[in-house]
C-alpha cells in the first residue's frame, strides 16, 4: 500500500526533527568535551563573579518543544535574524519566540553583538 502525500510529508517532518535532536546531542557532547578539557569538575562554565544560570531540567534538555524545533528550523534555514524578523517571517507568537530563545539560549541559539539570533553550529 502506497503512502499518501500527507504521510510522506509527516515522515519528512519527523526526519527533520530527528536531525535537529541529533544536532542538539552533538552540541551537548561538544560542550562536555570542552568542559572536561578545561578541568571543570562540576560541568559548569566559570563566570567570574556572576552566578551561573540555573540548570535546566533534564526533560527540557532532552525533549525540546515543537516551538523550539520550529524556531531552530527557521533560523537554520533563514540564517541570523532579529527577534522582530523572526516574529514577522515565522508567524510564531511573540511570547513563544521570546520564551524559546531564552530557554534554549547557549544550547541551540546565541544572540550576536548585532542583536541577531543564530543557531549555534558545532565545531
Amino acid at each position: 500500500m502506497a503512502l499518501s502525500q500527507d504521510e510522506l510529508m509527516e515522515i519528512e517532518q519527523i526526519d527533520e526533527e530527528f536531525a535537529i535532536l541529533k544536532r542538539m546531542a552533538d552540541l551537548r557532547r561538544r560542550k562536555q568535551e570542552l568542559l572536561q578539557s578545561s578541568g571543570s569538575s562540576n560541568g559548569t562554565v566559570p563566570h567570574g563573579d556572576k552566578q551561573p544560570a540555573p540548570a535546566r531540567s533534564e526533560k527540557a534538555k532532552l525533549n525540546p518543544s515543537p516551538s523550539a524545533l520550529k524556531l531552530f528550523q527557521f533560523l537554520d534555514t533563514h540564517g541570523p535574524a532579529l527577534r522582530s524578523e523572526i516574529l514577522q517571517k515565522s508567524g510564531m507568537p511573540s511570547g513563544t519566540v521570546s520564551t524559546t530563545l531564552n530557554k534554549f539560549q547557549r544550547q541551540l541559539y546565541r544572540r550576536r553583538s548585532d542583536k541577531k539570533w543564530e543557531v549555534i553550529k558545532p565545531k
